[in-house]
Order: C-alpha cells, then sequence, then structure tokens
C-alpha cells in the first residue's frame, strides 16, 4: 500500500511540473509576443513582374537577451497563399534593427494588388506571431517595371538630365492607348551607394539601374563587379560620369564595352579623366543587357535634345527598332 501511496505522489508531482511547464511556455510566447515588433518595408513603391521583392525588415526587441530564431512569412490574397519564405537564422539584440532581405517571387493576385505578409519568429520552437505587414505586388493583368536611380545625395541626380522622366515606359504610350496608360506603371527605386547591391542576384529586382556621376564614383569595386555581371546577363545600365575615376571604375566601362586587354575602349590619365574626352551618349550592347554612358560634358545640353534622350532610354529598354524610330520621331510607340 505505501508504494502504490509513493507512485501516486510521483504521478501527481509530474502532472503538476508538466502543467507548470506548459503555463510557463504560455507566459512565454505572450511575453515575447509583447516584446517583439516586425514590419517589412518595400524599396520601391510596387514590385515588378515575376521578380525577387527587396524589402528592409524592421525589428523592434524589447529585451537585454538575444532573441534567436528565423523569421517566416506568408503572402496571402484573401484566402490565397501566394507564397511562403522562410529567413536564415538571425540573431536579435535589444533595440531596433534592420535587415534588407531578398524575397523570392511570389505568385500574381488577381484583383488587388495589395497583398497581406503573415509574419512569426520562430525561435527554439517558440513560434511568436507578429503583426501582419503589406506589400502591393503587380496583379496578373498589370505591367510593373522598376527603375533603380543611384545617387549620392536625396535631393540629387534626378534632375540631372533629360533621360530620367524617359524612363517611366508609360510616358511612351500613344494618347489613344487607355490600356497601356491604366496597366503600365514603371516605379523609381531611390538607392544610396552604399545601399547598391554587392551581389547580382540582388539587381534582379530592377529593370534599369541609373548612377549618378557622383554615385558612380563612390561604388566600390565589388559592387560594380556583381552590376557589370547583372548586365552581361540581361540588365540595363545607365552611367554618368565625369572625373576622379579610379581603375576599377574603368575596369567596369570596359566590362561593359566587352573590351579586351590588347584594346580597351576606355583609358584615363593621371586624374581619373577618361580619354579621349567623351562628347557624346555611348549606347553599349553588353553581353545580354544593355548600357548607356552619358559624359558629364553633355548633361547640361540633353535637356534641349529630346530625341538623343528619347533614343537612349528606348536602348535600355530593349524596344524593337521600329518602336524605338517611332519613339525618337514622336515620342509614342506605335499603336
Amino acid at each position: 500500500e505505501t508504494r502504490r501511496v509513493e507512485v501516486r505522489v510521483r504521478i501527481y508531482w509530474r502532472f503538476v511540473l508538466a502543467i507548470g511547464a506548459i503555463l510557463q511556455l504560455a507566459a512565454g510566447r505572450a511575453d515575447a509576443a509583447d516584446k517583439l515588433q516586425a514590419d517589412l518595408i518595400p524599396l520601391g513603391l510596387r514590385a515588378r513582374n515575376e521578380a525577387p521583392i527587396t524589402v528592409e525588415a524592421r525589428f523592434k526587441w524589447d529585451s537585454t537577451h538575444i532573441l534567436e530564431g528565423r523569421l517566416e512569412m506568408e503572402f496571402l490574397e484573401g484566402n490565397r497563399v501566394l507564397g511562403r519564405y522562410r529567413s536564415g537564422e538571425m540573431a536579435l539584440t535589444g533595440g531596433e534593427q534592420r535587415f534588407r532581405m531578398l524575397l523570392p517571387p511570389s505568385l500574381a493576385p488577381f484583383s488587388d494588388s495589395q497583398v497581406q505578409v503573415q509574419m512569426k519568429f520562430v525561435a527554439a520552437g517558440n513560434a511568436v506571431d507578429l503583426e501582419p505587414s503589406v506589400l502591393f505586388l503587380p496583379t496578373a493583368s498589370e505591367r510593373s517595371l522598376v527603375v533603380g536611380w543611384c545617387a549620392a545625395e536625396t535631393t540629387a541626380g534626378w534632375q540631372e538630365s533629360g533621360i530620367e522622366k524617359n524612363l517611366l515606359l508609360e510616358r511612351f504610350a500613344p494618347p489613344s492607348d487607355n490600356i497601356s496608360q491604366r496597366l503600365l506603371m514603371t516605379s523609381v527605386v531611390r538607392l544610396d551607394p552604399e545601399n547598391l547591391p554587392a551581389q547580382p542576384l540582388a539587381y534582379t529586382s530592377f529593370d534599369v539601374v541609373v548612377l549618378t556621376a557622383e554615385a558612380f564614383k563612390q561604388a566600390s569595386e565589388r559592387q560594380l563587379q556583381a552590376l557589370a555581371r547583372w548586365v552581361n546577363g540581361g540588365g540595363s545600365v545607365c552611367v554618368f560620369i565625369s572625373g576622379g575615376l579610379q581603375p576599377h571604375h574603368v575596369w567596369f566601362l570596359n566590362q561593359l564595352a566587352e573590351s579586351t586587354s590588347d584594346g580597351p575602349t576606355f583609358l584615363s590619365d593621371n586624374a581619373g579623366n577618361l580619354l579621349p574626352a567623351r562628347k557624346e551618349i555611348l549606347s553599349l550592347r553588353s553581353g545580354l543587357g544593355r548600357s548607356v554612358i552619358v559624359p558629364e560634358e553633355i548633361v547640361a545640353d540633353l535637356n534641349s535634345n529630346a530625341a538623343s534622350c528619347r533614343q537612349a532610354a528606348a536602348f535600355l529598354w530593349k524596344m524593337r527598332s521600329r518602336q524605338a524610330q517611332a519613339i525618337v520621331d514622336s515620342g509614342h510607340w506605335e499603336p
């Protein structure tokens, strides 16, 4: 009889401890949920069609402890799942932290470009549900294009020449083409030189990348190597150039020109000025991609040379020759 009582007592205390552990785990989840906040901030107004999505994940962890785990996301249009994503291992310290993420392409929403992103942070088997975020994705009937504009200052570069306004592709739609004007949209993403990607895959969020003269000079060798690989794989880049170039800048330009060591297209003097000095826009076919080189000396004249700006823009957008000529001549493609 004594043996039976001891067994019952042990079973009772095991039950009590199990209940306590469950309550503690539930309290820990609620406590973590109260302390952890997260939000997704897209770089542009809307992502391009069927392309990776670059976002900035912003966390606020109100604790002195380090929280390690993964961020899991589910993209939803109503009850329809458009995609899922799980990040690599992350370590969150107290305060606010930001992480740049390249999310995989998702299915296109049918009717509403506003997509809800359900998020949770999974740490050691403990999933903390977070407030949902919102991303804007092109619907199945829309054509969304993205231009990455890299300038040294936020206020500089966009009005530097007449090329930039012609990079908004919907401007070339004929006035009678209401469908293109309604369903075609070009978004512009502003980048600082330090945020220029250093991996080729990160450039796949863009259709065209533009570097102003000062931003080009501040770009690192690794960033330009990645950009050159993306362009050779099919991307389009427009580069404004001035003096003060370093060897890796000249190397980049020669990569775009597909130069060889026996006959480089671009050379520079000791001050980093290109030799000979260029006085016109240079359009290059770079592998499968396109490149436009704009010397600083002619920038002031471009505002009065709309045809040259349209020609450069049509080249970057890989327009067919007949439509490119129509854009140069009239400012619109043929219906």
